[in-house]
């Protein structure tokens, strides 16, 4: 039997009003989203959906830090570049290396560029573009050329999760406010879960207010650095997945600090967003636009796909804006990216999903739409990879006869080695 809790008239009152802020804070950007989506472009192409913002130009698009390129020594492979303008000349560089270009091709800006590597050549490698002249890349194209003797058919997969770099304060009042907690937690005791958590996660916010200001968390920053080098150092894996909630809030210093760690990693890594990605400073104002600088400097794709020895993983972008009255919004999919998915799994096995939200992990309605895909493609997907729910250890389960694996939080692991997990890529 739970205590009963004897609420006060003031603390109903309290508690009726949180609700009716946080109503309003998760509707606002429902009510705005379609402003901030006009702004955008999307484009299919065979690599995935990239994602563009329509005045951006002279983008490398593939491959890129996040979507990095798995090749052969001394095989071709192929370099996207949104160009609007027709250039003149290309010059495209692996660290210092000038590569001949075999092929130029253009779809409505968007240029593939076929190129040879040469032989003796293997690791990890940073890819450069000139554009009459202009360099471009330099930042997105770090760490984006895998090259390869001998392309693995079962290859060595890390999974990490829930990283959210947290670099910058940000002021909240202009008052210099240090708020105490709300609520203890003996008044907390037999409330139903969710208003539980939401109250938990109020404390937990006032906790981190000093003189008015949202302190950060820059020790966030330090344990990826430490996941990343215990990858590196122990693991050696020929790929590693990153399952979103990347930055804590989209803010400029977060995703530069991100961009240093992986960098400076020489991993492989492979990225999608979470839906702490998409917020900004403020709660209230959400949105894609939130995620300029994950397209601009990490991976222009919504939902892309590639093959790595005999799996094909697909790595999709599960948290858009809800939609209440529309069922292809808030499941995890959009129809632009369930249209790409339906065409390019056809002819495909051993498929590898990995995304952010688990299976019916209804947060906020953000949940299970690779479901649909699922029900359709459920043979030949061999596993799903995700995060969200910071579990102290792998959560495995089984989700229309494929295996689900929900990934353990960097931000929460209390070592290295329990926030990395090896993936069994056994099928």
């Amino acid at each position: 039997m739970h205590e009963k809790i004897d609420w006060s008239e003031s603390e109903a009152l309290i508690c009726m009003a949180l609700f009716i802020l946080f109503g309003l804070l998760f509707l606002w950007p429902f009510l705005t989203s379609n402003t901030e989506r006009k702004e955008w472009e999307f484009r299919e192409t065979p690599l995935g959906l990239a994602v563009l913002r329509k005045d951006w130009d002279n983008l490398l698009l593939y491959p890129s830090i996040g979507f990095p390129a798995f090749v052969s020594s001394g095989s071709a492979f192929q370099v996207w570049v949104l160009c609007r303008e027709r250039p003149l000349s290309w010059r495209i560089y692996v660290d210092n290396i000038l590569l001949s270009i075999t092929d130029i091709k253009e779809n409505a800006g968007i240029w593939t560029i076929e190129l040879y590597l040469p032989e003796n050549l293997e690791g990890v490698h940073d890819l450069n573009v000139e554009v009459d002249n202009t360099r471009i890349g330099d930042k997105k194209g770090k760490n984006s050329v895998v090259v390869l003797h001998h392309l693995p058919q079962k290859p060595r997969i890390v999974a990490i999760s829930d990283t959210h770099i947290d670099e910058e304060n940000w002021k909240v009042s202009t008052l210099p406010i240090n708020p105490k907690p709300l609520f203890a937690s003996k008044d907390l005791r037999g409330l139903p879960i969710p208003i539980k958590k939401l109250f938990e996660s109020i404390d937990e916010g006032m906790k981190r207010i000093k003189n008015g200001i949202m302190t950060c968390r820059p020790q966030h920053a330090q344990k990826l650095l430490d996941t990343l080098t215990y990858i590196k150092e122990n693991l050696k894996p020929d790929l590693v997945l990153l399952t979103g909630d990347l930055v804590d809030w989209s803010s400029e210093i977060s995703w530069n600090r991100l961009w240093e760690l992986l960098a400076c990693s020489k991993l492989p890594v492979c990225l999608v967003p979470g839906n702490h990605d998409h917020r900004g400073r403020i709660h209230i104002v959400q949105g894609r636009k939130w995620l300029a600088p994950f397209y601009r400097d990490f991976n222009s794709f919504d939902v892309y796909g590639f093959q790595l020895g005999a799996y094909y993983f697909v790595g999709v972008n599960s948290g858009h804006d809800w939609k209440p009255l529309d069922a292809s919004k808030g499941s995890g999919l959009e129809k632009r990216q369930l249209s790409w998915l339906m065409t390019i799994l056809n002819n495909k096995e051993n498929i590898v999903f990995f995304l952010h939200h688990p299976s019916k992990e209804n947060s906020m309605g953000l949940a299970h739409g690779w479901e649909h895909v699922l029900s359709r493609f459920g043979g030949k997907v061999s596993l799903v990879v995700c995060g969200h729910l910071h579990p102290t250890s792998p959560i495995e389960n089984v989700v229309l006869n494929v295996k689900q694996i929900v990934v353990p939080s960097v931000q929460d692991s209390s070592a290295p080695d329990r926030a990395a997990i090896v993936l069994p890529m056994n099928q």
